[in-house]
C-alpha cells in the first residue's frame, strides 16, 4: 500500500484481526477437536435442582434420562458435575467407579 493512500473497511478488518489473533491465539494449530460435542451440557437451573433431588430419592440414570428427555452422556456429565461440587453424593460404589476419574484407574494397570 502506497503511502497516503486511504485504508478500505475490508483491509481495517483484516488488520484489526490479525492483531486480535495475534494478542489472544497463543498456540497454532492446523484443526481442532470439540470433545464431547454432542453432549448437551446446558441445563436450567430449576431442572438441575430437580435432578438433585430425584438423584437423592434413587432415580436410576435411565429413569432421568426419561424424565427429562435427555440422552444417558447428558445425565452422567450432570451427575459427576454435582458430585463433584458435593451437591450430591454417589450411591453405590459402581457409580464411584463410574464417576471417578478414569486416570485413577488406568495409571496403576500401565505398569
Amino acid at each position: 500500500m502506497k503511502l497516503g493512500q486511504k485504508i478500505s473497511d475490508r483491509e481495517k478488518q483484516k488488520r484489526i484481526i490479525v492483531r486480535i489473533e495475534g494478542a489472544y491465539m497463543t498456540e497454532n494449530r492446523r484443526s481442532t477437536y470439540t470433545a464431547l460435542e454432542e453432549v448437551n451440557m446446558l441445563w436450567d437451573l430449576q431442572q438441575v435442582f430437580e435432578f438433585d433431588q430425584l438423584w437423592k430419592d434413587g432415580l436410576t440414570i435411565e429413569a432421568l434420562a426419561e424424565k427429562f428427555g435427555r440422552h444417558i452422556d447428558d445425565i452422567e456429565m450432570l451427575a459427576k458435575d454435582r458430585i463433584k461440587k458435593g451437591k450430591i453424593n454417589y450411591r453405590n460404589k459402581w457409580e464411584k467407579i463410574i464417576f471417578t476419574r478414569a486416570a485413577t484407574f488406568t495409571s496403576n494397570t500401565d505398569e
